[in-house]
């Protein structure tokens, strides 16, 4: 039951890490990333008002919405989650500090069960890298540390990993990165698979944590002159 839990849990995360198809929702999406999204409280019907949908498409779009962190409920009613600088700072620093720590695991486990997955994961990111596509590069970046983090098998901090690890803050951090950090973030990737196998756990998680970063003004770390 467990393992189902767990599987079920790391297929919601991956599916969910996409951009919509639908190009209401995907304009929504965009719109809250850019803060333009300032009402006090949300519902359906605001939805409606906003994408020139009808009531069926904006009960959808409201569950849509909720589940991949763009919303949240404060006991009274639905807010716009806070897609600032600050918070997404915050944010991305809560999931270095996870990303680390699976990092750090990984060092002393046998990773050859899942080697194959996380170098298709790997290759995912470095192709979204190489055609420029921003959004496109951090989902991938989230797909990929998902994979790790679900290989260990625990439960507990595959949830801590999910409830943070939301669509949302994919398009918070892509609206904050600049192209030149998109190709800082190709380059530096293209270490992540030989810093794990180094087995160095420190130069790893100083590796995540620095990718996270990104572009809030703190400088990657020279592992490649190390």
């Amino acid at each position: 039951m467990k393992r189902d839990s767990l599987r079920s849990l790391y297929r919601e995360t991956m599916d969910a890490m996409n951009p919509s198809t639908d190009a209401s929702i995907e304009s929504l999406r965009w719109r809250w990333a850019r803060g333009e999204l300032r009402e006090p409280k949300v519902t359906p019907e605001q939805l409606m008002a906003l994408s020139d949908q009808d009531e069926a498409w904006a009960t959808h779009a409201f569950h849509t919405l909720e589940r991949t962190g763009f919303l949240n409920h404060n006991y009274r009613h639905f807010l716009w989650n806070d897609p600032s600088r600050t918070q997404t700072a915050k944010t991305l620093d809560a999931l270095a500090g996870l990303e680390a720590a699976a990092l750090l695991r990984a060092q002393l486990i046998d990773m050859s069960k899942v080697e194959s997955e996380l170098d298709y994961r790997h290759s995912e990111i470095l192709r979204m890298a190489n055609s420029g596509t921003v959004l496109g590069v951090v989902m991938a970046l989230q797909r990929y540390f998902a994979t790790l983090v679900v290989s260990f098998g625990s439960q507990e901090l595959m949830s801590r990993y999910a409830e943070l690890n939301k669509v949302a803050v994919c398009y918070a951090w892509a609206h904050q990165l600049q192209p030149t950090d998109v190709e800082d973030l190709g380059d530096w990737l293209v270490l992540m698979p030989e810093v794990i196998e180094s087995k160095d756990g420190a130069e790893a998680a100083h590796l995540c944590q620095a990718i996270k970063c990104l572009p809030f003004g703190a400088q990657l770390p020279d592992l490649a002159a190390a």
